[in-house]
């Protein structure tokens, strides 16, 4: 189940940085470096995720798409 999950989230990097143009680098910088190692900043990650399906609802592309997806 661990490697799955590890699979999975090697995959959204992976996509992430493929999208950083169209994203930004400082919001990929951001999401990718998080300390989610507190109650604070696990809610700060969430609202970075919130932003960043905000932005990728405005890119048209399969990219976008499956990444939001992911």
């Amino acid at each position: 189940m661990r490697l799955a999950t590890d699979k999975l989230a090697d995959a959204a990097c992976t996509q992430l940085r493929a999208m950083e143009l169209e994203i930004g680098d400082r919001m990929v910088d951001s999401l990718l470096h998080a300390d989610q190692s507190s109650e604070a900043g696990i809610h700060e990650q969430r609202e970075r995720v919130a932003a960043l399906l905000a932005r990728l609802s405005h890119i048209a592309t399969p990219a976008a798409e499956q990444l939001a997806a992911a």
